[in-house]
């Protein structure tokens, strides 16, 4: 923030938000690679497709269920 510019109470705490829910994200992440279950939809079990892993490590419904609605993250 530079000199003489207000602090945004609003964005700070959307920013917090954020910052919460990748945490979260990360953590389901990593509990789902401690039981094995990383890399498969968390609905049906189908494997998730690799190159959507590696541009979303964290998503953790397949295509279907994602479109389907609900969090595919």
């Amino acid at each position: 923030m530079s000199e003489g510019q207000a602090a945004d109470p609003t964005a700070d705490v959307a920013l917090l938000e954020e910052a919460e829910a990748v945490l979260e994200g990360l953590d389901v992440a990593l509990r789902r690679l401690e039981d094995g279950s990383y890399g498969t939809c968390e609905l049906c079990a189908d494997p998730l497709d690799p190159e959507e892993l590696r541009a979303r490590p964290l998503t953790r419904r397949c295509a279907s269920h994602a479109a389907a609605g609900g969090s595919g993250v």
